[in-house]
């Protein structure tokens, strides 16, 4: 895999020899031009080409999956009864009067 075909503007980028992780802003045919934080400060500086490598991707930046859904509680419905009876749920039969 060669760096020149891979890296380009927005990709995530450290020194060879170690480093922060930078952002691409700009590349020419052998330098690209990055930003990283130190801290608090952003910074910014040109590298050449060659000594820069893709970023590894860390496992706690992948989406998680859709969040389970909620059990839905539904009241019992209220009886239509006139005679002035509690209601009932729908799933206890209602004694006929």
């Amino acid at each position: 895999m060669s760096a020149e075909g891979d890296i380009q503007i927005g990709t995530k980028v450290m020194l060879r020899g170690g480093g922060p992780e930078m952002t691409v802003l700009t590349r020419s045919h052998n330098l690209v031009y990055c930003t990283w934080k130190e801290g608090e400060e952003m910074r910014q500086g040109a590298f050449r080409l060659d000594s820069v490598e893709r970023a590894p991707r860390p496992a706690h930046r992948l989406l998680p999956g859709p969040p389970e859904p909620a059990e839905a509680r539904v009241p019992p419905m209220a009886s239509s009864a006139d005679d002035g009876s509690a209601p009932t749920s729908a799933s206890e039969p209602r004694e006929a009067d």
